[in-house]
């Protein structure tokens, strides 16, 4: 469908198909839904539009911290509609810790931020600290035109004068007005929404893509699906990460298929709800990081699943962080009985900055893995092992580029090719690619401007996008082998390692500053986060671990990930160059090489202690203890508080491998090694327990198992 922007597609979608069901979601993950047709979803979307109309301006960002729902998709519509920049953020900020939400607004200043009505006041509450005078108004989407409910209309004036907003000179003709007097729709060069990294605290960076760069890459992507508007798929990606919004929401409006949507937190309080859905709605294409099919591989231990039928799923898009074979062999090998074929994978590599999709294997092909010999590719070579040798390393092929883009392998110091099975940083050029950072021009100029050296001086020179990753071509496919950039990927979830260095060096008085590093290790069946930081010569022994833990502390609360390691060393010890810049690399070189000479070393429970030279993958976890008798409902609260606790410290102690009277109560579950999926899993299960909902978020406020099982001992 040649369309100019997703405004026109919906518009047709609307007009030719307005009683067909667009989007189902799963209200509680597996079979209580929510539906909305073409034709209400346009109506939703054009009405929203208006509301926006009144409170912002075209070109003016707008914060979309809705939940995953039918509220979300149409709250994207309706700001494309608007003309105004749609800011997609996680729906509730961290209460306490550093909030990257903050930071995003310091740097976009949004007019407005849309939520729901239920999330309202709280969202006002928490976007009211340190925001005097940039407070942006809170509209709830899902209220009824004209509830008072729905917004802040005092809050409004709060921003003060936006006339030093000269930021908007790369959107184009803002005009307001067509020569007919009708509101000009958005065009394909206007800024539809702005991407921003997860986990950003220090300086956030948003990627401006616009309304051609997404309507290119869907287009991209259909192509490798087929087109085919009677594909069912489901998805529980987050809508506020690209992946998700691009592949789980605009592609089958792009293609016209009908999804099935559920919150990525019912699916990581129990992922085989994804497969179960896929099985029950007949499910033909779905798109994940690679973490969740491990966690599904693992999530289906131990037990059988007699009703479940995979058979129907032909594409199984995997990316958005390194692409493991061995993933890929697992998942295959657990459902295979169930009718999964190991071809419906399509390993991809992308980054928002190319809006999604650089490159993507073909659809019905099996993945392509090359094993090659570990200490050439150290040399930057990739040279294949010999048969059967059992040291080589397993990298999967990402396929070719997209339609029309052109990608390259570039010396990174030299900006010259290099030849193909060497490696190289990937650079790529196209219309998927996006204009740049929002308000950044030196980082623009830097990323999103690269020139090829000693080239024609032509159009063939540049200019590309730098992606920071490694990789090589091999039979003209696409392997990825490492990151030039620091960035961490945790879970499909960017992490700078700036700002966990901040977050960490502030835990703790005895903390050097600025003399931190952050980095990741590669644990077998996904990456862990290891934090090197320097300690005050004034600091005792004793103390240490104690800063271990309030580190550990830090980062979790901040940024809902769980610390790996905490390497404690004295001054002088993190690498650094003459100009005193830390040196992740050969941090995180020194440490896998046992050559850091730590003063404390805090490992983390959860998982194998790291080795010299490796990191294993963590052992399996033994069978979960049976459920405690349920408390009575009328029970005295201490009693009720007992069960609770009792369980969760089963629990605990059966994901560490230790006796349950190892487990402190006190302890908080970040000291444990738990992150945000581990954390999410948990509620689940307890959730199953009790039989009721227990958020996730309740773990975060209430950080111990003595805090949370008082809390919930009160609730009935």
């Amino acid at each position: 469908m040649p369309s100019a922007t997703f405004v026109d597609i919906l518009s047709d979608r609307a007009d030719r198909r307005g009683a067909d069901t667009a989007f189902t979601f799963l209200l509680d993950g597996e079979r209580d839904e929510a539906s909305i047709t073409y034709g209400e979803l346009a109506g939703r979307a054009r009405a929203l539009a208006a509301r926006l109309g009144a409170g912002a301006a075209p070109g003016e960002r707008v914060l979309l911290a809705c939940p995953p729902g039918i509220d979300y998709i149409a709250a994207f519509l309706g700001c494309l509609y608007a003309r105004v920049v749609a800011v997609p953020v996680f729906p509730l900020a961290p209460r306490d810790g550093a909030d990257p939400l903050r930071a995003i607004i310091r740097d976009c200043r949004p007019r407005l931020v849309l939520t729901t009505a239920g999330l309202a006041a709280a969202t006002a509450d928490r976007l009211a600290p340190g925001e005097a005078g940039a407070r942006p108004a809170v509209l709830a989407v899902d209220a009824p035109v004209g509830d008072p409910a729905g917004a802040e209309p005092g809050d409004l004036g709060g921003l003060g004068d936006l006339g030093d907003l000269g930021d908007l000179g790369d959107l184009g003709d803002l005009g307001d007005l067509e020569a007919g007097g009708q509101a000009r729709p958005p065009g394909a060069d206007d800024v539809a929404y702005l991407q921003y990294s997860s986990g950003s605290t220090g300086a956030p960076r948003g990627v401006l893509i616009t309304h051609g760069n997404l309507v290119h890459n869907s287009a991209r992507i259909a192509g490798v699906c087929g087109n085919r508007p009677d594909h069912r798929g489901v998805s529980w990606l987050p809508p506020y990460h690209d992946m998700g919004l691009i592949g789980g929401i605009l592609q089958p409006l792009y293609t016209g298929f009908h999804p099935v949507l559920m919150s990525p937190l019912d699916f990581l309080a129990r992922p085989m709800r994804w497969l179960t859905a896929m099985s029950r709605v007949g499910g033909a294409v779905s798109v994940a990081p690679t973490f969740a099919y491990e966690l599904c591989v693992r999530d289906a231990r131990d037990r059988s699943w007699p009703e479940l039928d995979l058979s129907a799923w032909e594409l199984a898009f995997v990316g958005a962080e390194p692409v493991r074979a061995e993933t890929l062999d697992r998942f295959t090998e657990a459902f295979a009985p169930y009718g999964f074929q190991r071809r419906a994978f399509i390993p991809c590599y992308g980054l928002a900055e190319s809006t999604l999709m650089v490159t993507t294997g073909r659809a019905g092909a099996e993945p392509t893995t090359v094993t090659v010999d570990r200490d050439r590719l150290a040399d930057g070579v990739v040279s294949r092992a010999p048969s059967g040798d059992g040291a080589g390393a397993r990298l999967v092929g990402c396929g070719a580029p997209v339609e029309g883009h052109r990608l390259l392998i570039v010396d990174p110091a030299t900006a010259r090719p290099r030849p193909p099975g060497t490696v190289g940083e990937i650079w790529t050029r196209g219309p998927s690619v996006a204009p740049g950072y929002w308000n950044r021009p030196d980082e623009t100029a830097a990323a999103f401007r690269a020139r090829l050296a000693g080239g024609a001086g032509d159009d063939s020179d540049g200019p590309y996008l730098r992606t920071g990753d490694l990789g090589a071509l091999v039979d003209g496919e696409l392997v990825v082998t490492g990151r030039l950039k620091d960035v961490v990927i945790i879970h499909g979830r960017n992490h700078y390692p700036s700002d966990i260095e901040l977050t960490a060096e502030t835990a703790h008085p005895g903390l050097r500053r600025g003399c931190g590093a952050a980095f990741a290790v590669d644990a077998g069946g996904g990456e862990r986060l290891v934090v090197a930081q320097e300690v005050r010569p004034s600091v005792p022994d004793a103390e240490l671990p104690s800063v271990a833990a309030a580190v550990r502390r830090a980062v979790a609360a901040t940024h809902r990930v769980a610390v790996h390691a905490v390497v404690l060393l004295d001054r002088g010890e993190v690498p650094k160059t003459m100009t005193g810049k830390v040196r992740r690399s050969a941090c995180r070189e020194a440490f896998l090489a046992g050559d850091l000479r730590p003063r404390h070393q805090d490992q983390a429970p959860l998982g194998t202690p790291p080795a010299a030279g490796t990191m294993p993958a963590p052992s399996r976890p033994p069978a979960a203890p049976p459920d405690p008798p349920l408390p009575a409902v009328d029970a005295p609260p201490a009693d009720r508080a007992g069960a609770v606790q009792d369980w969760l410290v089963g629990r605990v102690a059966q994901a560490l491998s230790v006796p349950a009277d190892q487990i402190d109560p006190e302890v908080p579950f970040a000291d444990y090694g738990a992150d945000s999926v581990v954390v999410t899993r948990l509620a689940g299960d307890l959730a199953g327990w009790l039989g009721r909902e227990v958020s996730p978020v309740l773990l975060f406020d209430h950080p111990t198992i003595a805090e949370l099982a008082g809390h919930l001992a009160g609730q009935p």
